[in-house]
């Protein structure tokens, strides 16, 4: 983000609003969440599993991701 500001005019006044603040948005680099794999298969007593979710792009924002589970049929 940057600011543009009038001043020093010839010829002329300057009025209201004599700033504009400019932000550049980029989309394609905007942060991405994703998991590693499609497909985790693991014993029925393992008790605890570990997946990793990966990030790319923007990643100078914070981003939280909320994880479940739901019982089904495979």
């Amino acid at each position: 983000m940057f600011e543009l500001r009038l001043s020093d005019p010839v010829m002329a006044v300057i009025e209201y609003p004599d700033v504009a603040r400019v932000t550049i948005l980029d989309p394609e680099d905007e942060s991405q969440i994703f998991f590693s794999d499609s497909e985790y298969r693991v014993s029925e007593d393992i008790g605890e599993i570990l997946i990793p979710i990966k990030r790319i792009g923007d990643v100078s924002d914070e981003t939280m991701v909320i994880c479940s589970t739901v019982q089904g049929r495979w």
